[in-house]
């Protein structure tokens, strides 16, 4: 078991007072390595430290991790805001994931679920409120939309803060990847380079998850690496009768229709991989990409049940005010 504790270069805005819980296949995987940067934040009025805590270790068949769900990086908040009133907080969690995945018949949408954890112990948890706060409906908002994002406290890192005080990204995590990229660089020969094939996570089901970045062997000597492209798109039109009015523009998840090959990676943002630096036989691997989904919406294999949240439970993120009467087409 490894723990990791991280001192700071950026300050937080933190409230002490409590925050409300409701409303805002392949081979044997390795243990990761740790998260990259360093970072903490003074807690108002007792000059202590909120400082990020995570641990990685292997038992039982079961790749577990506990963290206080405290980033470690630049780029956050500041919590609270308008847009997210909740302060950040040290909400302890533990994780766990099969070692070996456990593939499914079907991918499994995440629904309302986390989908992952960063190595540096954060949740990818890419999941948006629904419209008019009703699942039934099947109209899921899309938090890394621009028209909802702004509207939800997204940070320069995509993440913003849950109303327990907990910590989350929605989005691919950008200024902490390329920090770990440049740590990991700066470790030793062997390192990765700017765009190679980088572990950021691992998935609910235990397969890893990457940046979006592969060495392009079409390319030769001549290039080091390509970007993974995701295959969805918008669908044309207008939304069907019954759903929120308007056109497809991306405000939500189902705004989006998957196109087998029209980019690199399957309906669960992934592919099989031949080797990465962590399963040099193979294995299949997530994506986080730039474009729709960004953090996956789907898994290959069975999740752990830890990773699950039910469709409308309270605590989990706000459907935007300015949008709580959405009209029907």
């Amino acid at each position: 078991m490894r723990t990791d504790i991280r001192n700071t270069r950026r300050n937080f805005m933190f409230v002490g007072t409590a925050t409300a819980l409701a409303g805002c296949g392949g081979a044997a995987a390795v243990t990761a390595p740790p998260s990259a940067t360093n970072n903490a934040a003074p807690l108002s009025g007792n000059g202590s430290l909120l400082q990020n805590s995570v641990n990685w270790s292997t038992a039982n068949g079961r790749r577990v991790v506990q963290s206080n769900q405290v980033p470690d990086h630049d780029n956050v908040g500041p919590f609270p805001a308008f847009a997210c009133p909740h302060a950040l907080k040290a909400v302890p969690v533990e994780l766990g994931m099969p070692l070996v995945p456990m593939p499914l018949a079907q991918p499994l949408a995440i629904g309302q679920s986390r989908f992952g954890v960063a190595l540096n112990g954060i949740l990818l948890d890419p999941a948006g409120p629904w419209w008019l706060g009703e699942p039934a409906k099947g109209w899921q908002f899309e938090v890394m939309s621009e028209r909802i994002r702004h509207y939800q406290g997204l940070d320069a890192s995509n993440g913003h803060v849950q109303p327990s005080g907990a910590y989350h990204y929605h989005g691919t995590p950008q200024r902490w990847v390329k920090q770990l990229a440049q740590t990991m660089a700066m470790a030793g020969p062997g390192g990765p380079g700017v765009d190679s094939t980088l572990l950021i996570g691992w998935a609910a089901d235990g397969y890893p998850i990457y940046r979006p970045f592969v060495p392009d062997v079409a390319a030769g000597a001549q290039a080091l690496s390509r970007e993974l492209r995701p295959s969805y798109r918008l669908k044309a039109g207008l939304r069907p009768a019954g759903a929120p009015r308007g056109t497809h523009d991306g405000t939500f998840v189902q705004d989006y229709e998957y196109v087998p090959g029209l980019g690199d990676l399957d309906e669960c943002n992934g592919m099989q991989l031949a080797a990465s630096p962590e399963f040099p036989n193979g294995t299949y691997a997530y994506f986080v990409t730039e474009g729709f989904p960004h953090v996956p919406r789907r898994w290959r294999a069975e999740p752990d049940p830890g990773f699950l949240v039910p469709l409308g439970a309270a605590g989990a993120d706000e459907s935007p005010p300015q949008y709580a009467g959405w009209p029907a087409a």
